[in-house]
């Protein structure tokens, strides 16, 4: 299940994407909730290797990829994009999407969107 949503602070319009992976709800959700100023999407492509008592395993990402991160917040129409849910590693169930992290920082700003990378603790100052 995707749970998604939105915070407005009067000023400000933050997406959280939680676990979602790609739809065509992009769209609606802009033009119902934006627009959007900051959006924070997973980018560990997340592949449910094996998993018991969930067979056949999908070959499928289950969460976004940094490309489809991207995407997605240009499609609502972001100006500042924050990555999360990356740099997980937990074999056998799922592996670490390979250079997650540059490959969303090249993705968002070849869109002209800002990529806010923060650490541990950190904010971000608009």
């Amino acid at each position: 299940m995707q749970i998604s949503w939105v915070v407005d602070t009067g000023d400000l319009r933050i997406f959280h994407g939680g676990d979602t992976m790609f739809h065509g709800y992009w769209w609606l959700i802009a033009q119902r909730l934006g627009p959007i100023d900051i959006a924070v999407l997973p980018i560990n492509g997340l592949v449910l290797a094996e998993v018991p008592n969930l067979h056949p395993s999908s070959p499928l990402p289950s969460v976004l990829l940094p490309e489809q991160a991207a995407v997605a917040a240009h499609l609502l129409g972001a100006s500042i994009a924050v990555p999360m849910h990356y740099g997980l590693d937990r074999p056998p169930l799922y592996a670490r999407t390979p250079d997650a992290v540059w490959r969303f920082e090249r993705s968002v700003r070849e869109l002209g969107i800002r990529p806010a990378v923060l650490a541990a603790g950190e904010y971000l100052v608009r």
